[in-house]
């Protein structure tokens, strides 16, 4: 009798049965990854928004991260279902500027209130009850729900990050609200015309440096840095976390979120400031053959005559190489020569 050693991706198989759910490793990996930067955002936001209630920010800082961790990986550990588990933003935000703003409790009782009403919530489940509550909500209504929760995030987050006020954005809405009741035949035509990546892109990218710079999170770092005393070591790192980050995400908002971050190590007048921002620019481009970019996409989806799992793994591997060596050059090209 022999037996077959089974390869570590059909042991990952097995356990979370990936095959027999009609996807593929590739497809689970690229989609936690897409997950994980969708909702990454969340680690900052959520602390901002308790910050406002009297939260420790720090506090609230580690316990969003360590509670997201942990929920997301037991759903996925023993659960077995690849879903990625975090606080409600709604419910956050119904603690700080309701429970805690209005009706006038502490922190430290609304976390009480907190407790109690997830030990009700565990009773009305295992009670069998929630899915009633869930399904007796109209087929109508859900879609709305969840449009929702995403015009809250949208609002709320450029509100908490300080980017919007009592400007007129308000009635912008209104007036596009208006607008598009009045003229609904053309509604659909103007929405297909609108770039929505880009405005994604943007919207996401200002909101994430704006929740950075409110939070204290670019000064801290930077000052950080800079107090290190070795400001080519710092410059180096970098160009090296731009590199890595943007293989795998936006280069434009990596460089738009870490621009901030190096400018008291530029104020410092030990660094070359065009070589640093040069080589930011450069790490956080060059990257783009990465097949999670979309350069590297399109090449990869138009390859043809070639065997795609051989060339899949020629272009990772070329993307390592890419990755590990171009921020180090970058970095000697434009930064080293100037800080003599």
């Amino acid at each position: 009798m022999t037996t077959s050693k089974l390869s570590s991706r059909d042991r990952l198989d097995g356990f979370f049965g990936i095959r027999a759910s009609g996807s593929t490793v590739r497809t689970e990996v690229l989609g936690g990854l897409s997950t994980f930067l969708a909702m990454s955002y969340i680690v900052l936001v959520n602390p901002a928004i308790l910050a406002k209630g009297g939260f420790p920010w720090y506090a609230a800082f580690v316990a969003t991260a360590l509670v997201s961790g942990l929920a997301t990986n037991a759903m996925g550990l023993w659960a077995r279902l690849p879903f990625a588990v975090a606080p409600g933003m709604e419910i956050n935000a119904l603690v700080v500027f309701s429970v805690i703003g209005t009706h006038g409790f502490t922190w430290e009782q609304a976390l009480g209130l907190v407790f109690w009403s997830g030990v009700l919530m565990i009773a009305v489940t295992a009670a069998g009850w929630r899915g009633r509550v869930v399904d007796a909500i109209p087929e109508e209504v859900r879609p709305g729900l969840v449009l929702s929760v995403g015009a809250f995030v949208g609002l709320v987050g450029p509100k908490v990050a300080g980017l919007v006020g009592g400007g007129p954005w308000p009635q912008a809405l209104a007036a596009g609200a208006v607008l598009a009741l009045l003229d609904r035949e053309n509604l659909g035509k103007a929405v297909e015309g609108i770039s929505w990546p880009t405005i994604l892109l943007v919207a996401g990218m200002v909101t994430y440096v704006g929740v950075l710079e409110h939070s204290g999170t670019i000064d801290w770092v930077a000052h950080g840095a800079v107090g290190l005393g070795a400001p080519l070591l710092v410059a180096l790192v970098l160009c090296v976390i731009v590199g890595v980050t943007s293989a795998f995400a936006s280069s434009t908002a990596i460089l738009t979120a870490t621009i901030p971050m190096a400018i008291p190590l530029l104020l410092t007048g030990s660094l070359p400031v065009v070589g640093v921002v040069a080589a930011m620019a450069i790490s956080t481009t060059i990257v783009d053959v990465s097949p999670f970019s979309t350069n590297g996409a399109l090449v990869l989806a138009n390859a043809r005559g070639v065997d795609r799992t051989r060339f899949y793994r020629q272009v990772i591997s070329y993307t390592c190489v890419i990755v590990g060596l171009g921020p180090i050059a970058a970095w000697a090209v434009l930064v080293l020569p100037g800080s003599f």
